[in-house]
């Protein structure tokens, strides 16, 4: 993180300059993914009190659903990466760290990626489909 210019930046092992670009979406969002990962790791090693042991995630499929179908089955491969990623964070810290966190997740990615892939960190509270959403159509219809 460089909190001159309040980015990320890859710097490779080696190189005294960072990546000019590090390439697609998928590429910061795991970027990301990874930083606050880290630091609440960090946080919660250090036995800090003031930030709350949770993360909100909204939409890490954005960099798959482009609109391109013909990437379709790499992008699903890839965005179960991410979902992976976050399931072996919260059995890491749960399991092995004997701790407690959270992650929630608005996603708009089919319910089998998570419900037929052995995430058992993931639960599904609700699903805004046919109608159905934070805000239901009865409200805004009426």
């Amino acid at each position: 993180f460089n909190p001159e210019r309040m980015i990320l930046q890859l710097y490779p092992e080696g190189q005294l300059f960072p990546l000019d670009n590090v390439g697609s979406k998928s590429n910061y969002m795991f970027m990301h993914l990874c930083v606050y990962l880290g630091l609440h790791e960090h946080m919660i090693n250090i036995e800090q009190t003031h930030v709350p042991q949770f993360l909100f995630i909204d939409q890490p499929s954005i960099p798959y659903y482009t609109g391109d179908n013909d990437k379709g089955n790499d992008d699903k491969t890839k965005l179960l990466d991410a979902f992976k990623l976050l399931n072996t964070f919260l059995e890491y810290i749960i399991v092995d760290k004997q701790d407690h966190f959270q992650i929630f997740m608005v996603e708009h990615a089919p319910i089998d990626y998570w419900e037929n892939n052995d995430l058992k960190y993931f639960h599904t509270v609700d699903e805004f489909i046919n109608g159905k959403g934070l805000i239901p159509n009865n409200v805004y219809n009426s």
